[in-house]
C-alpha cells in the first residue's frame, strides 16, 4: 500500500518539477502533448502485448466470452419469440 502512494507521490512531484524547473524549454501544455503521445503511442501498445504474452489461458479467460455470448444469444431468441407472438396476436398491416 506504501509503495503505491510513494510511487504516486513521486510522480506528482516530477510533475511539480518539470512545471516549476521547464525542462528542456518545454511550456507544461507542450510537455503534456509529448508525454500523452508517447503514453498512447509506444507504452500502451507494449504494456498490452506483455500483458497478453503472459496472461494465462485457464478456465475463467475462456468462461466470460462464453457466458456473454450464451447472454446475448439467450436475449436475441427471446426478442424473436416475443415479437413472434406479438406478431401473432396483432397482426401488422401495411399502410397504403
Amino acid at each position: 500500500m506504501y509503495d503505491l502512494l510513494l510511487s504516486f507521490g513521486v510522480i506528482i512531484a516530477i510533475g511539480v518539477g518539470f512545471r516549476r524547473l521547464k525542462l528542456g524549454g518545454l511550456d507544461a501544455d507542450s510537455l503534456r502533448a509529448a508525454i500523452n503521445i508517447s503514453v498512447f503511442n509506444i507504452f500502451l501498445p507494449a504494456l498490452c502485448v506483455k500483458i497478453i504474452y503472459t496472461a494465462a489461458i485457464d478456465r475463467e479467460a475462456l468462461l466470460v466470452p462464453a457466458t456473454a455470448w450464451v447472454a446475448i444469444l439467450s436475449g436475441l431468441f427471446l426478442a424473436l419469440a416475443a415479437y413472434a407472438l406479438l406478431e401473432k396476436s396483432l397482426p401488422i398491416v401495411p399502410s397504403e
